[in-house]
Formats: structure tokens, C-alpha cells, sequence
């Protein structure tokens, strides 16, 4: 009992130690007004925050932001999901990397070598091969 209060005591000291310097950097005294207004807001919330552990309310109220937060994020990915399924990302390479010669197809099995001297014609490939990828020194 005695250790959360003395908890609670120290956020409500540091969060008012945190206002100040933000207060004090702050350049002009055009937005310190707004400041003052929210951060006393939120003093007053820390202020509560025993009593409303204490009734309750508190895991309720969290209860209620994580569904709101999940909401939010569920929403975010389901647009970035319709937006991906939009996309064509073969518009974004460059020319050279879609197309490649009919004849630089190997009849042997070897893999398909890329030309730099034509690009531009041939058929599309829906595939792009690495052939290596090293990083740093490699140690032999």
C-alpha cells in the first residue's frame, strides 16, 4: 500500500518536472496556454488514478482503449491490404527487368541470363532471379 502510493507520488512529481522543462523550452507564448489546459488535464487524470483503480474504472477504461485501439489497427491493415491488392508492382521497375530476349532462354535447363544491350523487347517476365547477395566481408 504504502509502495504504491509512494509510486504514484513519484509519477505525479516527474510528470511535473517533464511539464516544466517543456514549459520553460517552449520558444513563444502563442501555444502555452492550449499546453497548460491539456497537461492539467492529464494532472488531474493522474491525480484520480488511485481512486479510480479503486473503483474500478480504471480496468474498464482500459478495457475500452484496447478495443478501440485494435479497431483502429484492424481498419489500417485492411486498407493497406485493399491497397497492396490495387498495386501493380511491375510498374515500378525499370524496363530492363521486364523483358527479356526470346533467345537467351537456355534449351539445356540453365537459367534464363538477363541482356543489357536490348532490353526492350521480347516477352515478360514475371519473375526476378538473385544470383548473389553478400554483406560485409565474407571470410574464406
Amino acid at each position: 500500500m504504502v509502495e504504491s502510493i509512494y509510486t504514484w507520488m513519484q509519477n505525479i512529481v516527474f510528470y511535473l518536472v517533464i511539464v516544466t522543462a517543456v514549459l520553460e523550452v517552449l520558444p513563444g507564448g502563442n501555444y502555452q496556454k492550449y499546453i497548460r489546459f491539456f497537461t492539467g488535464l492529464v494532472l488531474m487524470i493522474l491525480l484520480l488514478t488511485p481512486v479510480l483503480s479503486l473503483a474500478g474504472v480504471k480496468e474498464t477504461f482500459t478495457e475500452l482503449y484496447h478495443g478501440y485501439e485494435y479497431e483502429q489497427y484492424k481498419r489500417e491493415i485492411e486498407e493497406q491490404e485493399k491497397y497492396f491488392e490495387d498495386l501493380d508492382l511491375f510498374e515500378f521497375l525499370p524496363e530492363e527487368y521486364l523483358y527479356v530476349q526470346e533467345d537467351t532462354f537456355a534449351t539445356d535447363g540453365e537459367e534464363a541470363e538477363l541482356r543489357q544491350d536490348t532490353p526492350s523487347y521480347g516477352k515478360p517476365v514475371n519473375e526476378i532471379k538473385v544470383e548473389d547477395i553478400s554483406i560485409g566481408e565474407t571470410m574464406e
